[in-house]
């Protein structure tokens, strides 16, 4: 029994001649039984444990209290009382009472400061919701005490329908590039912390949703992220925007410069020599990263791209000891019985003549997609790829590759802009174009390939360059 409880009780007198104090005194301990201790016993015993890793089993742990929730139309409002103290706090939202247990699947919709004790939420679809409002630690954890009716709902609150897209979507402010030793640091501000981002990389301003579309995007992010690590190549500069990724489907963005485009662009510096631990570290937790060892001394590329090592240098005094002809192969032809056994054999793997090559759809598109990405290529498919009309069919999937789809959706259109480039005898780039789709269609595009080489092996058809 806390110390302060047992002084209150002590203080009691039994031999009290007034009813109504004696009254008072048995309520007051009934209260204090009831109301005071289990709460506190309730904090002391959830702070046995910590899904954060934050706060020390012996250290008090903080909570909001009379957390209240009530609905209208589309929107959660919530009300809570702060705890003493200077304090940060997170709003969880989840579709079962949140628990230590469900905690890591509850989504987290805002962050607000002490003083504020006030959150209107707005689920992006229908359906029963229960809210956890938690005191945030020094370092960032949460101080995971769950007490019903205090920090955390008990009974479901129905949200019946949902705002439009536009209401729902996160509206970013206050985008910025910063340009810290080897890495380019994005930080934003989000109006809320439950929306998927989009973030594009440019070498010139953003400042239209056509130039936007124009630019192929760096990454996705989660708007509840504040700070973004960027890698890209050194000695460029590069601007960035940054954009809800529904509101970006639905072709309703709006640009401002300084709010969620920068204006100013950042750049990693280039320099010379062997990368710093720190760049090797950051490089690592990208994936950009080289096996290579650097010589000392050696310059080296900076990451993201591989070092470039010369095993051997001369001075400027020096001289090659043999001419530069002398360390280039030489072409040596076979000999004849060589030559005749694969004359032999050629004929029998011959493959069919241009000619024969007729146009391939995948699987994937035979029938009727229910994707927008889907029935856009499937009207270019029905058209001029159906018609033949090749030229056209190469321009309709350039401009198809350059929306924004699915990394599924643009290989599929690789392997259709390379069969449009195949039949206008541009077998350099359709060949590069069937590569860029090769390992998710390896039997598809192998003849297509099979078929440029023996063409330009023959000679019967020269190709470009």
């Amino acid at each position: 029994m806390p110390w302060d409880l047992f002084a209150f009780l002590s203080s009691l007198r039994p031999n009290a001649d007034d009813y109504s104090m004696k009254r008072m005194n048995i309520f007051s301990v009934f209260f204090a039984l009831c109301v005071l201790v289990p709460v506190h016993v309730y904090a002391q015993a959830e702070a046995g444990g910590s899904a954060a890793g934050d706060v020390s089993d012996s250290e008090i742990r903080p909570f909001v209290s009379r957390l209240k929730a009530a609905v209208r139309g589309p929107q959660v409002k919530l009300t809570w009382q702060d705890t003493p103290g200077p304090m940060e706090y997170v709003i969880y939202r989840h579709t079962q009472e949140i628990t230590r247990e469900n905690l890591f699947e509850a989504v987290m919709v805002a962050r607000v400061n002490r003083g504020v004790q006030v959150y209107i939420d707005a689920p992006p679809k229908s359906g029963a919701f229960f809210y956890a409002v938690l005191a945030l630690t020094p370092q960032g954890g949460v101080h995971d005490v769950f007490i019903p009716f205090r920090n955390k709902t008990t009974l479901s609150i129905t949200v019946q329908n949902t705002l439009p897209e536009e209401k729902l979507a996160a509206i970013i402010s206050q985008l910025a590039a910063k340009t810290e030793q080897e890495e380019i640091v994005i930080s934003f501000t989000s109006s809320r912390a439950d929306r998927d981002l989009m973030l594009f990389r440019s070498t010139s301003p953003i400042l239209s949703p056509a130039q936007l579309l124009a630019t192929r995007e760096v990454r996705q992010v989660k708007s509840v992220e504040t700070r973004i690590v960027d890698f890209p190549v050194s000695g460029i500069p590069y601007y960035y925007a940054l954009v809800d990724r529904e509101l970006l489907a639905n072709g309703n963005i709006t640009l401002e410069a300084g709010q969620n485009t920068t204006v100013e662009p950042a750049q990693i510096p280039l320099r010379e020599g062997v990368p710093s631990a720190r760049t090797e570290s950051s490089a690592a937790a990208s994936g950009y990263i080289s096996s290579v060892e650097t010589p000392q001394g050696t310059p080296g590329r900076p990451i993201p791209l591989p070092y470039y090592i010369l095993d051997s240098k001369i001075s400027a005094n020096e001289t090659l000891k043999q001419p530069a002809s002398a360390y280039i192969p030489v072409y040596r032809r076979l000999s004849l019985a060589a030559e005749k056994a694969a004359q032999a054999i050629l004929p029998q793997t011959a493959l069919p003549p241009e000619a024969g090559m007729q146009p391939v759809l995948l699987e994937a598109d035979a029938t009727e997609g229910f994707r927008k990405e889907d029935y856009t290529l499937g009207t270019v498919l029905g058209g001029a790829f159906a018609e033949k009309d090749w030229g056209e069919a190469e321009k309709l999937l350039t401009h198809f590759m350059n929306m924004h789809i699915s990394d599924e959706a643009r290989i599929r259109a690789h392997f259709y802009r390379g069969q449009a480039l195949f039949f206008q005898k541009r077998y350099n780039e359709s060949f590069m174009e069937f590569l860029l789709a090769l390992d998710a269609y390896y039997t598809d595009i192998q003849p297509w390939l099979s078929n440029i080489l023996e063409i330009t092996r023959t000679g019967g058809i020269p190709a470009e360059g």
